[in-house]
């Protein structure tokens, strides 16, 4: 059974950016879950690692087994590589949307024991997630990472249908 687990932005703006990538890509699982931060509700400007990486715990308990996709943005990302390096959580194949590097406060070789196989779309110009950290760190530390770069001078990442045809053969 292939299922999806969606990890959105710090930002509670993100539960559109989940529910739409939901709809789009949903049909390709056999479940789909969308996980809410608590600082969506609270107001806290960041989300809470330790909070939120047990939270993904007590989920990944819950959910049917099978294979696991991870869908990301932004912070979701880092979340994701901690989750994996932490062995909360074994996807099967990553799709990641603008990286945070250059905001991210912890030391990134930790992370480098991230070994899924993950594509990462990365706007040259998002002015959140600037695209020279995020290449640079890329390269440095995850090269399992593939990124597809794009034209773009946003941090939304919902312009779906410009990621179907590669997502789709990313998934294949």
């Amino acid at each position: 059974m292939k299922q999806l687990l969606i990890l959105g932005g710090g930002s509670s703006r993100n539960i559109e950016w989940g529910e739409s990538c939901k709809e789009q890509f949903g049909e390709l699982f056999h479940e789909v879950h969308f996980m809410h931060y608590d600082s969506w509700e609270s107001g806290e400007e960041n989300i809470d690692f330790r909070r939120e990486l047990e939270k993904l715990k007590d989920l990944a308990s819950e959910m049917s087994e099978g294979e696991l996709y991870i869908f990301a943005k932004s912070i979701g990302t880092i979340l994701t590589l901690k989750a994996v390096v932490g062995d909360i959580i074994n996807p099967v194949k990553c799709v990641f949307f603008g990286m945070p590097f250059s905001v991210y406060e912890g030391d990134l070789s930790e992370l480098s024991g991230f070994n899924v196989p993950s594509i990462a779309f990365h706007n040259m110009q998002d002015p959140l997630a600037i695209y020279s950290d995020t290449k640079r760190e890329l390269e440095t530390h995850f090269s399992i990472i593939t990124l597809i770069s794009k034209e773009g001078d946003t941090h939304k990442y919902n312009n779906f249908e410009d990621f179907t045809d590669e997502i789709n053969g990313f998934l294949a």
